[in-house]
């Protein structure tokens, strides 16, 4: 079975594509449901790369952090909707003046389009839920003799630290997994693994802070 993704070029600034992206939007131009995948498959790649890269944080954290609170805000529990488009639309405005002018919409349609392209996707291996379960090695009760006492000490170690980061990073992996690989998902389903992996990445990143 085949279905299309959507692939933003190697080569595209991506902070440029998210602006004029919001831009087309803010200004009320239509966007195709293609568009609207880059918009928020897009904000993901931005997240990460906050996380990894100080000097893209210091310089776009801030807009990226808006506008992440702008995407999980939007309902789209009803699909890509006029109702949906015009409540992102509406929250756009308060990142305004980090958009482009509307004098220049003809160029952003050009630069977004020729941005991204589409491609047929062939899924290989075998399906998950033909996959047999794992199997695991249970392990006995092993008491050292060392374990905390929540009344005396309420932090949280460093290994329990470090397991929900790497669960959080898992989680993380998988979802964007089932967002390039799976077949048949509907838009508001991409959307709603979207925005749990928005999500996740704000938890990821209190929880480094930690």
């Amino acid at each position: 079975m085949f279905t299309n993704i959507v692939v933003v070029k190697p080569k595209v600034k991506r902070i440029s594509l998210q602006r004029g992206i919001c831009s087309l939007i803010l200004f009320g131009e239509n966007v195709s449901e293609d568009v609207l995948h880059v918009l928020f498959q897009n904000q993901l790649w931005l997240q990460s790369k906050c996380l990894s890269d100080l000097t893209f944080q210091k310089k776009y954290g801030d807009f990226v952090l808006s506008l992440n609170e702008i995407l999980k805000s939007v309902n789209f529990s009803r699909g890509l909707s006029k109702g949906a488009i015009g409540s992102l639309r509406l929250k756009l405005q308060s990142i305004s003046e980090d958009l482009y002018p509307q004098r220049n919409l003809s160029q952003i349609h050009l630069k977004v389009r020729e941005s991204f392209y589409t491609k047929a996707y062939k899924p290989v291996g075998t399906e998950t839920k033909l996959l047999p379960p794992k199997r695991f090695i249970g392990i006995g009760y092993r008491d050292k003799g060392t374990a905390r006492k929540p009344e005396k000490d309420g932090s949280p170690r460093w290994s329990e630290v470090a397991s929900h980061v790497s669960f959080l990073e898992r989680r993380i992996e998988e979802l964007k997994d089932e967002l390039e690989n799976k077949v048949g998902l509907r838009s508001i389903e991409r959307l709603v693994k979207i925005k749990e992996i928005n999500q996740l990445y704000t938890e990821l990143k209190t929880a480094r802070a930690s």
